[in-house]
């Protein structure tokens, strides 16, 4: 059940920063970026920033975009690492304690 929080709390944070993204490169006309992307393509290079690539193409250069960029990664590394390691800390201790009763 631990997991299920966090993946969920990821797959908001992803959808979110997918559409903030989506909004600063996209023309206001149509439901595509400037470059043609669709908001899934947008939602999939940030779910592949959330993995670790910073390769940027050149559509994120505008100001706005490198700025959400850095929250972005500085939430993922700074928040939600330490989110996933309380997880893993809480449910480490919760599995002690039963093995202890346990005994």
């Amino acid at each position: 059940w631990d997991m299920k929080t966090f993946l969920a709390i990821i797959f908001v944070y992803t959808l979110c920063f997918g559409a903030c993204f989506f909004m600063l490169l996209r023309n206001p006309q149509s439901f595509y970026s400037e470059d043609g992307d669709s908001f899934v393509q947008i939602l999939y290079g940030t779910y592949t920033i959330l993995l670790g690539d910073t390769d940027l193409p050149e559509s994120f250069l505008p100001n706005g975009v490198k700025l959400a960029f850095i929250m972005f990664t500085l939430f993922n590394l700074i928040i939600l690492l330490n989110l996933l390691i309380s997880i893993i800390g809480d449910t480490f201790d919760r599995v002690k304690d039963s093995s202890v009763k346990a005994r």
